[in-house]
């Protein structure tokens, strides 16, 4: 997906090679998603939703975490990822990888004992 500048360009990964090619021979289909928290999402508002969180996680998190071409840094390309549902781990998982990064989940359990 070359939008823009390379700052904006999807990696040439191949899981998001094959989502985007999967969006775009669905687009326009309705609700692909559906969770238990009430998340009905079709396939272009996902891709927003990751677009916006990228955006998100570059004002958000130091300038340090990133390389010069807006990834994150070889030396530091995992992300710890606390989420609700399966749809908000989706959009967090694939803004990650569309930075370079890699996404490690916690679960909530997990979180509470050590923020407790």
């Amino acid at each position: 997906m070359a939008v823009g500048s390379a700052r904006d360009k999807f990696p040439d990964d191949l899981l998001l090679v094959q989502f985007l090619r999967s969006a775009k021979r669905c687009a326009g289909q309705g609700p692909y998603i559906y969770d238990h928290f009430g998340f009905e999402k079709t396939l272009e508002e996902l891709i927003a939703d990751i677009l916006r969180t990228r955006d998100l996680m570059r004002q958000q998190l130091p300038a340090s975490a990133f390389s010069d071409r807006g990834i994150f840094d070889d030396k530091r390309p995992y992300v710890a990822v606390l989420t609700r549902s399966g749809y908000e781990f989706i959009v967090a998982f694939f803004a990650t990888r569309v930075l370079g990064g890699a996404a490690m989940p916690f679960g909530a359990c997990k979180a509470h004992s050590i923020l407790c």
